[in-house]
């Protein structure tokens, strides 16, 4: 599904090599071109996803740039809201189309892993601005979205990034594919089939996993740490 909607997405020259740059805007700050260089950026996010920051304004920035630098090198024109977005972090637009897109990025190595709930979706649903929504996180989205009330929003949740990269910027999905795949994969639920694994709670002795598809799936699985190199299933 993810595929086919990207599709629509892709630059169709497919050089991306040749677009030029246009610095990414965020608030009254111009990000200069140096900084901004575009496939560094791509490359120290896919590397390092789970980057960890002091305050919530900056774990967001990174992801924000991170899908903004894709756009742009795809060859469309992008802009980033200032913080105070009212549920719209970037606008991407070319001749043809314009896409409002809300980045979600939670970190999934975290002792409780924070997903995508419902209110969020509905929020996001909200926004009257005019343009195709795309809804992107780092995490996951929870049981509680239905995706078939909410037609008019592209859900793209981690293991949905690579598939965006392969679609507008195959270039840089293939010089990376072994760590897009490393890093953005997540356990699969042996009990449901669709949600992934993801901490609920987690010491130093213990992880408590959780089904992310949730309440639809109630699987959970505790993992005792004996010794650093040896784990305990208990279901």
């Amino acid at each position: 599904m993810i595929k086919n909607i990207f599709k629509k997405l892709k630059n169709r020259t497919g050089k991306y090599e040749e677009v030029l740059f246009e610095n990414l805007t965020v608030g009254t700050v111009t990000l200069d071109k140096t900084y901004l260089d575009k496939e560094n950026i791509i490359r120290e996010f896919i590397k390092n996803p789970n980057k960890r920051f002091g305050t919530v304004g900056e774990q967001g920035e990174y992801f924000e740039k991170f899908i903004a630098t894709v756009f742009e090198l795809a060859g469309y024109k992008v802009s980033l809201t200032p913080l105070q977005d009212k549920g719209i972090d970037i606008f991407v637009e070319n001749k043809k189309k314009k896409y409002l897109i809300q980045c979600k990025n939670y970190n999934v190595t975290s002792q409780k892993v924070k997903l995508v709930g419902e209110s969020e979706v509905r929020e996001f649903n909200g926004v009257t601005k005019e343009g195709e929504k795309i809804l992107i996180t780092t995490s996951y989205f929870t049981g509680y979205v239905k995706y078939e009330e909410f037609k008019n929003i592209t859900f793209v949740d981690r293991s949905g990034i690579p598939s965006l990269l392969k679609e507008i910027v195959p270039e840089i999905y293939n010089k990376y594919e072994k760590e897009c795949k490393k890093n953005f994969s997540g356990e699969i639920c042996e009990t449901c089939n669709k949600g992934v694994l993801v901490n609920k709670r987690k010491t130093d002795k213990i992880v408590l996993l959780g089904c992310s598809n949730f309440p639809n799936c109630k699987n959970m699985i505790k993992k005792v740490k004996s010794n650093i190199s040896n784990e305990k299933n208990l279901k």
